[in-house]
This record gives C-alpha cells, sequence and structure tokens, in this order.
C-alpha cells in the first residue's frame, strides 16, 4: 500500500508539473502549430480522470469494509478491557475459553494467560486495521485528486488545441502516406499482436470469456424469435386485442436485445484489448478504436431495427411507411461503409504519433462524404423525412427556408471534411463527435415522445 501511494503521489506531482508548463508554455508562446502537437501528444497520452474515479469509489468502499472490521475487533476487545471480570464471567458460565472446566486455580491461571495473549493480538490488529485505514485514506485522497487533476488537465488543453493545426495540409505525397498506413496496419507483425493478447487474456481470465460467449450465445439464439415476437406484435397493436403500452415496451425491449449483439462483442474487445496484462500500444489502439464505434453501432442498428416492416416504429409508432423504408434501405448502406472507415481513423488516430493522424485523413474524408450522401437522401425536402412536416405546414419557417436548411445538412460533413484536409484534423473529428451526439438526442428524444404517447395511449 505505501508503495502504491508513493508511486500515485509520484504521478500526481508530474501531472501538477506539466500542466503547470503547459499554460506556461501556451503564456508565452501564445497559439504555434509546434505547440498544438505538443499539446496533442500531451492529450492523447493523458489517463482518462474517469479511470481514477473509479478507484477513488473502490477505495471508498473498501475503507467501509475494513472499518466495519476494525469495529468487529473493537467489540471483541471491549470485554478484554478487565481480564479479572472477564476471566469470573467465564467461570460463572461454567466454561473456559478452551472449553475447559472453569474450576481449580491451575486452569484459571491458564484461562487469565490466554486472555492475555488474545488481548495482545487483537491490540496488535486493531493497530494494524487503523494503520491500513489511514493508508487507505491517503490512497483515496491521491486518487481523487488524480481526477481531478486529470479532468482539469484534459478541460484545458481541449480547449487550446480545438483551433491548432493538428497535421499538414493536404500534399503531393498524401495518397502514398495513405497506402503505408494501411500496409503498417495489416502488417503480419502487427495483427499477430491482436491474438497473442486475446490468448494471454483467455489463460488469465477464462471465466470472463465464458460469461461472455454465454451471453452472445443467448442473444443469437433468441435473435430470430425476438424479431418475429416485433412482428407478431405489429398484428396486436391498436387492435382489441392491444394490450397498451405493455405490449409496446416489450416490443421496444425486444428491438434493444437484438441491436446489443455486435455492439457488446465490440464493447467487450475494446475492454480486454485495452485492459489485459499483455495489451501492446497497437492492441491499446485498436480497443480505443472498437470503443469510439461501438455505441454508434448500437444506436444505427437500434434505429434500423426500429424501421423493419412490421417493427415498432412502423406498429406502434405509426411512423410514415415510406420514411421507415426509406431509412431502412439508406441504413442498409450506410452502416457497413461508414463505420469500418470510422473504425481506420480512429486506430490512426490513437496511434504512436499524434501526427499519424493525417494517415487516417483520407479515411475521414470519406466518411464525412458517407454522411453528406445519406443526409442528402434522407432528409430532401420533398422526398425525404421531413416531407410530411413540411407538406403539413407549408407556410411555416421550416418550409420557407427548406433550401438553406438543407444546403447546410449537406455541407458541414463537407466543410468538416475540407477542415481535415487543411490541418485541422482533431478540429474537424471533434466538430463531427459533437454532431453526431447532437444527432443522436434529437433522435432519442423522438423515439422517447414516441413512447410517451404510446404510454398515454395517444
Amino acid at each position: 500500500t505505501t508503495v502504491l501511494r508513493d508511486g500515485l503521489q509520484a504521478q500526481l506531482k508530474s501531472m501538477e508539473q506539466e500542466f503547470s508548463d503547459a499554460r506556461q508554455r501556451v503564456h508565452v508562446a501564445g497559439f504555434s502549430k509546434s505547440l498544438g502537437h505538443i499539446l496533442l501528444e500531451r492529450l492523447r497520452k493523458l489517463d482518462d480522470w474517469r479511470r481514477f474515479d473509479r478507484e477513488s469509489r473502490k477505495l471508498t468502499r473498501r475503507i467501509g469494509d475494513v472499518w466495519l472490521e476494525h469495529i468487529n475487533v473493537e467489540e471483541a476487545l471491549r470485554p478484554l478491557s478487565n481480564i479479572d471480570a472477564e476471566v469470573e464471567r467465564l467461570k460463572a458460565d461454567g466454561m473456559g475459553d478452551k472449553g475447559l472446566p472453569a474450576t481449580g486455580a491451575e486452569v484459571e491461571g491458564e484461562l487469565r494467560d490466554l486472555l492475555k495473549d488474545q488481548k495482545s493480538l487483537l491490540s496488535k490488529l486493531s493497530d494494524a486495521y487503523v494503520g491500513y485505514i489511514g493508508a487507505l485514506g491517503d490512497l483515496e485522497v491521491t486518487q481523487r485528486q488524480l481526477g481531478d487533476t486529470a479532468r482539469e488537465y484534459r478541460k484545458f488543453l481541449e480547449s487550446r488545441v480545438l483551433w491548432i493545426p493538428s497535421t499538414q495540409s493536404l500534399g503531393r505525397g498524401e495518397p502514398r502516406e495513405l497506402f503505408l498506413a494501411v500496409r503498417a496496419l495489416v502488417s503480419p507483425s502487427r495483427l499477430m499482436e491482436v491474438p497473442k493478447t486475446l490468448g494471454a487474456d483467455i489463460v488469465s481470465n477464462y471465466w470472463l470469456y465464458a460469461l461472455f460467449l454465454a451471453s452472445a450465445f443467448i442473444l443469437m439464439r433468441y435473435r430470430r424469435p425476438l424479431r418475429t415476437y416485433v412482428e407478431a406484435t405489429s398484428d396486436q397493436v391498436w387492435g382489441p386485442n392491444d394490450e397498451g403500452f405493455r405490449l409496446t415496451a416489450k416490443a421496444f425491449v425486444a428491438t434493444a436485445l437484438m441491436a446489443s449483439l455486435i455492439p457488446l462483442c465490440l464493447g467487450f474487445c475494446a475492454w480486454r484489448f485495452q485492459d489485459s496484462t499483455g495489451a501492446t500500444e497497437f492492441t491499446r489502439s485498436v480497443g480505443k478504436a472498437l470503443s469510439t464505434i461501438a455505441m454508434p453501432y448500437y444506436f444505427l442498428s437500434m434505429l434500423r431495427l426500429l424501421c423493419i416492416e412490421k417493427g415498432v416504429g412502423q406498429a406502434h409508432f405509426r411512423w410514415d411507411d415510406a420514411v421507415v423504408g426509406l431509412l431502412r434501405r439508406e441504413l442498409r448502406w450506410f452502416v457497413p461503409i461508414f463505420l469500418p472507415i470510422a473504425f481506420v481513423v480512429s486506430v490512426t488516430w490513437f496511434g504512436a504519433d499524434v501526427e499519424r493522424g493525417r494517415e487516417g485523413r483520407l479515411f475521414f474524408v470519406g466518411a464525412m462524404a458517407a454522411v453528406a450522401v445519406i443526409a442528402g437522401r434522407v432528409l430532401q425536402p420533398t422526398r425525404g423525412v421531413p416531407a410530411g412536416y413540411l407538406t403539413d405546414h407549408p407556410n411555416g419557417w421550416a418550409d420557407r427556408l427548406r433550401y438553406a436548411w438543407y444546403l447546410a445538412v449537406i455541407a458541414i460533413p463537407l466543410l468538416l471534411a475540407a477542415l481535415s484536409l487543411t490541418g485541422y484534423s482533431y478540429t474537424a473529428i471533434q466538430i463531427a463527435d459533437d454532431v453526431f451526439k447532437s444527432l443522436w438526442l434529437i433522435i432519442g428524444t423522438i423515439v422517447a415522445h414516441d413512447l410517451v404517447l404510446r404510454a398515454l395511449g395517444l
């Protein structure tokens, strides 16, 4: 515990020194490309503050458990504060500590010696618990300070590097660098790190993999029955056999379970690639990339499954058939194109050198092009998702400005692609991430709104 505490305090001191140094550099040098590279490298290497917070909570729970054990020791010590009184109590009970008769001077002397030894051992144990609680308390304070410092340091770095060029502008050698990046990514030496890491981790954590495989098998086994159930509910909803919101809730949960198989696999692999004892720098990059695409894959799969024929969107939420069909067709080609590209962009970004983020820049441009295409098709004012609303509100602001917002929807991902090509790769990625989060929030709000309406029977 002492060694761990000293190590964490040294880490805290180093982080605070780096934080102070970064502030000084920004104050003296201002914003420059070279400083941007330094700050980006520090941001990439900075530990996640949430990890320190998790460790702090674990230590808090451990301190509570140890404190309870210490209380039990103190309760056991309380009767031993007066050895003579305890001896008389045991004699009155008619039994010694070892089950010997409580009569006779010899037995009484042995009993007194045993109680003294017990008191001495319990006192030492109580003192050890007090010291252990103090050491755990120091550890918890240090972990909490590390989390707070890392959080503030990350906020500082993110606020400073957003508009600093993170890579060089697009040059003639970019296609060649792209080829070299892909070749390095799929080189046999690197790819072999993946099965080696997994193999070593399976041996040491076989029960985790057994639990994961069991969960994945159950989801795979019941995927088809779940879809059949969802489709069957479409014949009951809004009819005489309609169970109301209960039926919709069951169908919605079934849809969520259908969408969770592959994201579960991605999330589990991401966790093990990063946290296994044999993890390498490449497998950690792969793990972070898998973690990056796991939730978007789940949301896109959930949306696609909501739009299946006789699905929750069509039958329970009464979404327009043309809209449901459009979303289903567009997501069918978008998901297998966008997510693999996003994975490659993430792997190159989380690599050993931040400058290598530019090697995935053309992949990012491809991803933004795919986003522009699907946005243009799905949000087309006359045939897309907004068509029904615009028809019902012909003189509203959305209808009057339909060409303006439609062009903006297509232009945003293209502008982000251009921003990345001019060297602002980090800025483009962060803005794209914020845009996607806003999109998920909007879609989630729409789904929650329809669930509430269904619960109210409207």
